[in-house]
């Protein structure tokens, strides 16, 4: 019999699905599961619909639900499970959205040239020089950039 996470094991050996992980998120708000957090595409395999299909208004037929009942399953085994088109992982293994999900989401990352970097490898680990030089590049106030980059009022005080 397998376990959750050997079977999780065995796919992402296998190479045939795409899953990365990583250990924990940099979005604020969101809190990674227990096992770490489980980045792909979740939607079930389908095949285009055969013209009988068609004229019965289905265009897409579901060949197999497994992914979205592994989902489920691997969520309920302590993973969180993240859309690999919304999500990536920054150099620091450290899980980053990429797309907005409301309103009033503002980007944990910077990017320049293809290259992007987490607010925490930003703050952490690029070099003043190197900040500066982002800033001039993209046109952006080293100085507006500056605020977004200080750690959180609390946690100065």
């Amino acid at each position: 019999m397998h376990t959750a996470h050997s079977l999780l094991d065995r796919i992402m050996q296998d190479g045939r699905w795409d899953i990365d992980w990583a250990a924990e998120y940099v979005e604020p708000g969101h809190t990674a599961g227990s096992h770490g957090i489980l980045l792909a595409d979740w939607n079930n395999e389908q095949r285009r619909a055969t013209d009988a299909e068609r004229a019965d208004g289905q265009y897409w037929i579901d060949v197999s639900d497994f992914r979205s009942r592994f989902a489920r399953i691997l969520e309920r085994a302590g993973y969180a499970c993240e859309w690999s088109d919304e999500w990536t992982i920054c150099a620091c293994g450290k899980a980053v959205r990429m797309t907005a999900d409301s309103y009033c989401w503002r980007p944990s990352f910077v990017a320049n040239d293809g290259d992007f970097a987490c607010r925490e490898c930003w703050r952490d680990c690029l070099s003043v020089a190197d900040r500066m030089e982002y800033c001039r590049d993209m046109g952006v106030s080293p100085f507006a950039a500056r605020r977004d980059t200080l750690p959180e009022r609390s946690a100065r005080a």
